[in-house]
């Protein structure tokens, strides 16, 4: 077994080990990821590790994201079918600014002595920047005001859906600008089915999901409370 391949094995036990008490659980997959379950949203933590080919350090990215129930429920029953996303639970949200680089050298004589410092690292990063990030942007009026106060690309909503899931947050916000954004977002899908055309079915799809989410959306109140974990 390799340095890299000890050394992940060693951390996804001590992270376990160190979030358990917070409710966190490890995933049942090959991957790093934590999950936390209730019953209004998810959290997740990833951490990537690997060894960087330029300056041969082990290296670990860590991200967090949340899913809210109130928003994905709008939209995701498209995701299978016809838009052929992954199926499964994914973040709404995501956040990540923890990029941690340490000498490959160190790996394994010091594997016992490293291991509870990045977790450590980790637990600290996560209590202090991505958690208290995470509850800022499940604020409906702070997650509209940093996605839709201009029109344009997901700052940091999960890829898959964004578009939907700005309409979905823009509606919940009452934002005034949401018949503006729904026709920019329209006008987008039109425009990509004409200029193209081997990519003509995906953009169908697309703007018919956009479609059917604003369906749903017309009779939708906005949020009288605005913290989107107590809905």
């Amino acid at each position: 077994m390799n340095e890299s391949i000890i050394f992940n094995t060693q951390l996804k036990k001590a992270l376990e080990e160190s979030f358990k008490e917070l409710g966190f659980k490890l995933s049942l997959d090959n991957s790093i990821t934590l999950l936390k379950q209730e019953q209004s949203h998810i959290d997740f933590i990833h951490v990537f590790t690997g060894i960087d080919k330029i300056t041969e350090q082990y290296n670990f990215i860590v991200e967090a994201g949340r899913k809210l129930n109130i928003i994905d429920q709008y939209w995701e029953e498209y995701r299978i079918e016809p838009m052929g996303l992954r199926k499964g639970d994914f973040p709404t949200i995501i956040v990540n600014e923890m990029n941690k680089y340490i000498p490959f050298t160190q790996l394994p004589a010091e594997t016992e002595e490293l291991i509870p410092l990045v977790t450590l690292q980790i637990r600290e990063f996560w209590e202090r920047i991505l958690l208290p990030m995470l509850d800022k942007y499940s604020n409906i009026k702070e997650l509209d005001k940093f996605e839709n106060s201009v029109i344009g690309k997901a700052k940091i909503l999960n890829i898959e859906g964004s578009w939907f899931k700005k309409m979905i947050i823009a509606r919940l916000a009452g934002n005034p600008l949401y018949d503006q954004l729904y026709l920019s977002i329209t006008e987008m899908y039109l425009k990509a089915i004409t200029d193209y055309p081997e990519e003509k079915p995906y953009y169908e799809n697309n703007l018919w999901v956009a479609e059917q989410v604003n369906e749903k959306l017309k009779s939708l109140e906005p949020l009288k409370n605005q913290n989107l974990l107590n809905q």
